[in-house]
């Protein structure tokens, strides 16, 4: 009968130093939120510019994002809005009204943040698996920037 022995104190203490480094390096996650941020921002303007045939305008340059946050104990967030007054009825859409009368007919939504947000997930998952990997590679064997 063959026997077989598992060392697993090199995987905790490889958590350990992991964990200890996402303590320790909070603004290169920070950085990277906010430039995936500015990235799904630019992603929005032209789903925005595709889907309303608006080249410029308010609901264009509404569009912004926030500070990256802690929303969670380690779980971090930014978000990506449109501040324009008008962004809620070209999202969701609304009643027409001509010359303060009901016309009883709607206005579509049109979704341009709602598209945005489901198509960006697979550019960012590809980016934030680059940056894992390089940052692990950069803790352990600590080559240069990532």
């Amino acid at each position: 009968m063959t026997a077989m022995e598992f060392n697993f104190s090199q995987i905790t203490g490889y958590n350990r130093q992991i964990l200890e480094g996402l303590r320790n390096s909070p603004k290169e996650f920070d950085r990277f939120l906010s430039s995936a941020a500015g990235q799904m921002r630019t992603f929005a303007k032209k789903t925005t510019r595709t889907n309303t045939k608006k080249k410029t305008g308010n609901l264009l340059k509404g569009i912004g994002k926030g500070k990256p946050y802690e929303y969670q104990p380690g779980d971090h967030q930014v978000r990506v809005y449109n501040r324009a007054h008008h962004a809620w009825l070209v999202e969701h859409g609304h009643r027409i009204i001509v010359n303060g009368k009901d016309t009883g007919k709607m206005a579509e939504g049109r979704h341009p943040m709602g598209i945005a947000a489901t198509d960006f997930p697979d550019w960012f998952n590809d980016k934030a698996e680059k940056f894992v990997d390089r940052w692990i590679t950069r803790q352990f064997l600590g080559k240069g920037r990532y």
